[in-house]
């Protein structure tokens, strides 16, 4: 916890439970690279499995086993430790949820969202949108600290620059191939300024590259291997 750095918050209301349950479960994918899952509760509307000193969050559990506390519905899906307030779901969250025990406090979602991060963190988010022409674009959120809400920069790339292929770039050709096709002079020195107060960005998106080519890496040589068992008219398994 760092009591002197304040996170940021979405400009969403703290009115609906479920709406904030999300957010949370959003949040811990980002900084967890949980996927969050899917289906009928939408985009991280199952929540997470994660737990620290504030609280404890946990799916809705489909093993079916006679000991299972997720299963039964004996243990809460949220946990807010300090209040010992408990929040059960079926399935997904917001689906005959209630509040079995203990009260929220009103800075909740605040509080939980706090206790994730740390002062060095960063977060990268990939997403799709629509331009204009109702063509769908891959969008890249980078949010350089979650302490900092003029830290958060949103890059809409274009067609010349598919999400897999930046995946592969080291933090220098990141920015400076956004610079030369998707940026203005303004958000590039924005950008420059931002790698330089917080250079985990840089680190993170290096790390991102480097798994992600060693994968790619993988994928070939096991490609080669098909392609020359062919080749050999060798059976494949």
């Amino acid at each position: 916890m760092f009591p002197n750095l304040e996170i940021v918050l979405p400009e969403r209301s703290e009115d609906s439970i479920s709406e904030s349950l999300r957010e949370l479960t959003r949040q811990i994918c980002l900084k967890t690279d949980d996927d969050g899952s899917g289906g009928l509760g939408g985009e991280y509307g199952y929540g997470c499995n994660f737990e620290n000193n504030i609280f404890m969050m946990h799916r809705y559990c489909w093993c079916e086993r006679d000991d299972c506390p997720w299963c039964t519905e004996e243990s809460p899906n949220f946990l807010f430790k300090s209040t010992g307030a408990e929040i059960i779901w079926y399935k997904y969250i917001g689906r005959d949820q209630h509040l079995s025990l203990g009260k929220l406090p009103e800075d909740w979602l605040k509080q939980c969202l706090s206790s994730i991060w740390e002062e060095d963190d960063c977060w990268i988010e990939f997403s799709k949108t629509y331009n204009d022409d109702e063509n769908e674009r891959d969008l890249i959120t980078l949010c350089f600290s979650p302490f900092d809400k003029n830290a958060i920069i949103k890059i809409y790339l274009n067609y010349f620059n598919p999400l897999y292929v930046v995946k592969t770039w080291d933090a220098d050709t990141f920015f400076n191939t956004f610079f030369d096709e998707d940026m203005n002079e303004s958000e590039y020195n924005k950008v420059q300024k931002l790698r330089k107060k917080y250079p985990q960005m840089d680190k993170k998106i290096n790390e991102m590259a480097l798994e992600y080519n060693k994968d790619m890496i993988e994928w070939h040589q096991k490609r080669i291997e098909i392609i020359k068992d062919c080749k050999n008219d060798k059976p494949r398994n």
